[in-house]
């Protein structure tokens, strides 16, 4: 816990559980449907958001989780509810969808929010391998698109978000490259499998941990019908409703499922007992920045 003592919360908004593309390594394809959140669903979420306690401080909202955030065609009215929410806003997107009209609605929505654009692998071959044939060049024009969307304002903060694939960086495609040069943040991270563990991770002998992960307990994701999750994967404990009851009320009910796996062990609670998610606790949510 930080010096403040108050109780951390990251909150993962399924803005969209549809998707466009079927990528190989997605743990969330399982999870996927047609449904899109609506905006009455996504305004008494922001409204439950804007009455937790003070003893609870919201680090930061994702509006992506499942799907693709652009999918749904009221994302940039989204973002628009968020100014000057008072907590960090983001969001990631394989940029595919992404044209300038679009990309112009969604930073002129909100100067603070913060946009991380997937691409994996680095090269076109690579990133289509996993994520479908014809997909590179679409997602390097939708990147460049909200660039030139943005120009020169210091906002929103733009990123990429680059899955290692195993590609050594010096094969990259130059034009990624030029793009990494043009960006505020790049981050690479391991692929996740369905079962939480990062892809190089040794399986299926490897014992699960023992202890709670990170999501556990400071974590709530709300499906696209208000439900919230205790995490992101298909065993995730569903907790109750945005809708009916207070972000308190749902964050203590998780709070309740990580002392249980600490006292005993992730056996306890029936979705984290087969969950290879590294142990964690709050703040240790960093992704690796790469200069």
């Amino acid at each position: 816990m930080h010096s403040d003592q108050r109780r951390p919360l990251w909150i993962w908004t399924d803005t969209a559980a549809t998707c466009n593309l079927a990528c190989k390594v997605c743990y969330t394809i399982p999870m996927q449907s047609a449904s899109l959140m609506s905006l009455d669903i996504f305004d008494k979420l922001v409204a439950r958001l804007r009455q937790t306690s003070p003893a609870t401080q919201i680090v930061e909202m994702k509006l992506n989780w499942r799907g693709e955030p652009t999918s749904n065609p009221r994302l940039a009215e989204m973002l628009g509810r968020l100014n000057g929410c008072g907590w960090r806003v983001l969001w990631h997107t394989n940029a595919t969808l992404l044209h300038p009209k679009r990309a112009a609605a969604i930073v002129e929505a909100n100067p603070d929010q913060h946009i991380y654009l997937s691409l994996d692998g680095g090269t076109a071959a690579s990133f289509e391998d996993n994520r479908g044939a014809g997909m590179w060049e679409k997602a390097l024009r939708g990147t460049e698109a909200l660039l030139a969307a943005r120009g020169n304002r210091p906002g929103p903060t733009i990123g990429i978000y680059q899955l290692d694939l195993g590609v050594p960086p010096e094969s990259y495609d130059p034009r990624f490259l030029e793009l990494i040069g043009r960006v505020d943040n790049y981050v690479v991270e391991k692929p996740v499998d369905l079962d939480g563990a990062e892809f190089d991770e040794v399986r299926p002998n490897a014992p699960i941990p023992r202890g709670p992960c990170f999501w556990l307990g400071n974590v709530l994701a709300i499906d696209t019908h208000g439900q919230a999750w205790t995490c992101l994967l298909r065993n995730g404990t569903k907790l109750g409703s945005i809708l009916t009851e207070s972000v308190d009320d749902l964050l203590d009910r998780a709070a309740e499922l990580r002392s249980r796996v600490e006292q005993r062990s992730r056996s306890t609670v029936p979705g984290c007992a087969s969950c290879r998610k590294k142990e964690g606790r709050a703040y240790d949510y960093q992704p690796a920045l790469v200069s």
